[in-house]
Order: C-alpha cells, then sequence, then structure tokens
C-alpha cells in the first residue's frame, strides 16, 4: 500500500505526511455598495443592510410605496422611487429603442416601461443599482389588453438621485 500512494480510510500510519501553507495576500476592503452587490449575489438578500436606507427618507417624502400601487389605480398618475434591479431592452418593430425596467424599494418591485420617444435621452440614467424617481401613468393591462396581476408605469419622467440629494432632505 505504500508503494503504490494509498491509505487507509482513517489515515492510519500508511498516510504520508502532508502539509500546505495558505499565502495570504493584502486586500482592499470592499466598499458598501461593492459588498452589498456580492451579498445580493451570492446569497439573494441583503445581509448587512438594504441599499436604499440612505433613501428612505426622501423616497418617502417624494415618492409612493410600490406595495400600495392596486389595479384598482389604473391610469392615475403617480410618482415611485427605488433601485433598478434590471433592464431588458427591446427593438419595436419600426427600430426604436425601448426599455422595461425592473426597480425595487424596500416595500416591493415593480416594472417600468419606458418608450422610445425618451428611452434615448434617458439611457444612461439606466445603470443596474442606480437609485431613481419616475413619474408616470400606472398600468394594469398585460400585452394582449387584459387585467394583469401587476401594476406597471408607463414612464413620463425618470431621473437619478444622488446621496447628497437623499441626505439633505
Amino acid at each position: 500500500e505504500t508503494a503504490t500512494g494509498q491509505v487507509d480510510l482513517f489515515g492510519g500510519d500508511l498516510a504520508p505526511e502532508i502539509s500546505f501553507s495558505i499565502n495570504w495576500q493584502d486586500s482592499q476592503e470592499l466598499g458598501s455598495r461593492e459588498r452589498l452587490n456580492f451579498e445580493r449575489e451570492l446569497l439573494g438578500i441583503y445581509l448587512s443592510h438594504h441599499p436604499l436606507e440612505q433613501f428612505e427618507n426622501f423616497l418617502a417624502q417624494t415618492a409612493m410605496p410600490i406595495t400600495k400601487l392596486v389595479n384598482d389605480m389604473n391610469g392615475k398618475e403617480v410618482t415611485i422611487g427605488g433601485s433598478i434591479l434590471s433592464i431588458r431592452e427591446i427593438t419595436t418593430k419600426n427600430g426604436s429603442k425601448m426599455a422595461f425596467v425592473r426597480i425595487a424599494d424596500t416595500t416591493a418591485e415593480t416594472e417600468l416601461i419606458i418608450f422610445p420617444g425618451i428611452y434615448s435621452e434617458l439611457q444612461p440614467i439606466l445603470q443596474r443599482d442606480s437609485v431613481v424617481l419616475a413619474r408616470g401613468k400606472l398600468s394594469s393591462k398585460g400585452r394582449d389588453g387584459s387585467e394583469s396581476d401587476e401594476v406597471k408605469l408607463l414612464v413620463d419622467e425618470l431621473r437619478e438621485i444622488t446621496i447628497e440629494e437623499a441626505q439633505k432632505a
């Protein structure tokens, strides 16, 4: 057994002596935003804190919580705010670009629909994890025109909120 390098199940006397070492390298501390992104990617949740904590007061004063959007509000104009989760850009039949943007606040998440007329000017703002304030009309209709379970916002205006702006509120 020794000649073949095999050892017994419990590492008795026949086990060759193994040693290893780990060379640790100094690294910089992750920033808060990077740490939160890793938490969400690896765990699926925010563990240390929610990225919108710094924006809570500002959003409470200027926006309606997403959880309060209901089908009965179809066609009403509202302002909501939150962090961009994902962006799906499509090209329409006539070659224009538009986007479906998933946004979340601390209560829930919903979809923003950004039509070609304003998409080109908003494109630089639309980045994952950006915190935005969006105003528009609610729609509870699906693609086929029937009632949908989820209320979406047809965006008329959208702007990014900075941490500095949020802390002034």
